[in-house]
């Protein structure tokens, strides 16, 4: 976040004013995130970008960009991590997604079923699976069902960094809440494309 300068006052660095550059632009310019504000507000949980969206760095050996911190209700943006403004987008609405589902009442983070839905639907609705991003930057090309599989992999992938959990365990809750949680499209009126 910062360095200490020779005076004693704290300097932030390159990549925490990026971070804060990319944030202020995300949400005043990504279609997505300005949705997602408009909604969380709309059901009764404003966001002070400010307050509840902040650039920290994140420990080297976990290579996320970003988490919900539900205690805090605050998203944490991994400002050593994120490479660029869309990618700094993707991942406000992707945890604006666990924030809406905290404040709609549906989910409690410590019951790994719960964790499941909402990772499910965050990894379908905010844009994490476009077939765009699948083709062209991770190079997989799953036309068919692509978008479930992705979905999967990427809710695995997430309750794994969460409960520090197996592949199996992440796949079991993910199995008990998929039909129900892959086709909870709210806010949206559907996925997005």
């Amino acid at each position: 976040m910062a360095s200490a300068a020779a005076d004693g006052v704290a300097t932030p660095t390159a990549d925490h004013l990026t971070c804060l550059k990319h944030r202020e632009r995300s949400c005043t310019k990504s279609a997505f995130v300005i949705f997602m504000l408009e909604h969380m507000e709309r059901i009764g949980c404003p966001v002070d970008v400010e307050k509840h969206i902040v650039c920290e760095p994140c420990p080297k050996h976990m290579p996320i960009n970003g988490v919900f911190d539900a205690g805090r209700n605050e998203i944490v943006l991994c400002e050593n991590n994120l490479i660029s403004e869309r990618t700094t987008a993707d991942v406000i609405t992707h945890e604006l997604i666990h924030a809406y589902d905290k404040c709609r009442g549906k989910v409690d983070f410590s019951n790994p079923d719960h964790l499941a839905c909402s990772e499910i639907r965050a990894a379908n609705l905010s844009g994490d699976c476009f077939m765009g991003k699948e083709f062209f930057n991770r190079f997989n090309f799953n036309l068919k069902g692509g978008q479930q599989k992705c979905v999967r992999r990427r809710a695995a992938r997430s309750i794994m960094a969460v409960t520090k959990g197996s592949i199996d365990e992440a796949n079991a809750s993910i199995d008990k809440v998929w039909d129900i949680c892959y086709n909870d499209t709210e806010p949206f009126d559907e996925v997005p494309w």
